[in-house]
């Protein structure tokens, strides 16, 4: 092969082309029709479209989000033992009442006898106190003792059942910590962390274990003041999870931070989701009174399609992309022959968009920031995998509203 002189050291080069240029030819790409002009041109494709419409709705602030669950807790024990046994395991499923950790009880047990002996004892004291007062009583009805001496006997008496209400007391505190040498769990749960082990001592407030309620779960997420100060209880409020499904929740409370949490902060409840996870992040949009400043467009989200990382539409016109053609229906074609056999009116134009990320799903719309206005006819539903670019298409339904 005779190659010219000047083009020639190519051959020997190594060409880089950049990947910007790589990414935009592939969009050019994409974007044409169908490169063969002289393959026949397919029969009208019957699809349904929807218009796209002014989203005129309030504004809407978007953070992020931790999933938490709806209830944790770390128990812990008010007595120093060692531990005996730990029956769980970190993932077990625990029902309310089970046992989490046991603790050596050995001292506490004999505690407990000792202020049983102490109640008894006391419980002594008291009935001989009773029994001189009244032996008291007696003589000094018949004068053989003076009155300050019943009086003596009744402070004794007083004593003696004060000392066995102080003898119950200290019986009820050591059975209460003989109690604490079984720790149990307070609500059905997981157990996410076991933070002893056996032949170590528990030390009084230690945690023991960490157990989380995750039939239920909250987001947390930060609000500035002036979002804060609006929110109110109860305010249905937009959240999505990180595979891009959007859910509802209820803001359940503002709260004020903490030291290690500081500003203002908002709780939502999602109620009961089985895909969600403690520590996953998911994006929130809280409503604001704040306009939005950008215009923003409704589109189906059956609408959408994408490739790799673009996200598209096709938008249905008698004329080129950049003419917002009317849509012919089957009913308006002058020709009176509806469907596939009737003239080639239009076709369906792909364009690119630019959307809120992740997709936040609102009764079936997406919020579209460029690429298309309002009255654009959009092709919905699984037909938007069968088109290409300028594909004739016939429109065989019209969805009432975005």
């Amino acid at each position: 092969m005779n190659v010219p002189d000047r083009l020639r050291p190519l051959l020997h080069k190594k060409v880089v082309i950049p990947a910007a240029i790589v990414v935009v030819a592939l969009v050019v790409i994409l974007a044409l029709p169908d490169p063969d002009p002289r393959a026949p041109e397919p029969a009208p494709l019957s699809v349904p479209v929807a218009l796209v419409v002014e989203d005129v709705r309030p504004g809407m602030v978007r953070t992020g989000g931790v999933v938490e669950p709806g209830r944790r807790t770390m128990p812990a024990t008010r007595t120093g033992a060692r531990v005996l046994a730990v029956p769980v395991a970190e993932g077990d499923q625990v029902s309310a009442g089970q046992l989490l950790v046991r603790l050596d009880d050995r001292e506490l047990r004999a505690g407990v006898e000792a202020a049983r002996a102490q109640v008894a004892g006391a419980e002594e004291a008291l009935a001989a106190a009773r029994r001189n007062v009244g032996r008291m009583r007696r003589l000094a009805a018949e004068d053989l003792v003076a009155p300050v001496q019943v009086e003596e006997a009744e402070l004794r008496e007083a004593e003696a059942q004060a000392a066995v209400v102080g003898a119950h007391a200290q019986l009820e505190q050591a059975r209460s910590m003989l109690e604490e040498t079984e720790v149990r769990a307070p609500f059905a749960g997981v157990v996410t962390a076991v933070l002893v082990e056996v032949g170590e001592m528990a030390a009084p407030g230690r945690p023991l274990v960490v157990l989380e309620d995750r039939s239920r779960f909250n987001v947390v997420t930060p609000v500035g003041a002036e979002v804060g100060l609006r929110l109110e209880p109860g305010t249905v409020v937009d959240v999505v999870l990180p595979d891009g499904r959007e859910v509802t929740g209820r803001l359940a409370a503002v709260l004020p931070g903490e030291p290690e949490r500081p500003g203002i902060w908002a709780e939502i409840d999602l109620g009961p989701l089985p895909a969600l996870r403690p520590g996953m992040t998911v994006s929130v949009f809280l409503p604001t009174d704040v306009a939005d400043p950008r215009p923003v467009r409704l589109v189906p989200a059956d609408a959408l399609f994408r490739r790799g990382q673009l996200v598209g539409v096709f938008v249905v016109s008698s004329g080129p992309p950049s003419v917002h053609g009317p849509v012919v229906t089957p009913d308006d074609d002058p020709a009176g022959e509806p469907g596939p056999t009737g003239p080639v009116r239009q076709r369906a134009y792909l364009r690119w968009v630019t959307t809120e990320e992740p997709w936040p799903v609102r009764d079936g719309l997406v919020r579209a920031l460029t690429g298309v206005e309002p009255g654009d006819s959009v092709v919905v539903g699984p037909r938007v995998e069968d088109l290409w670019n300028g594909r004739p298409v016939t429109v065989v339904q019209v969805r009432e509203g975005a």
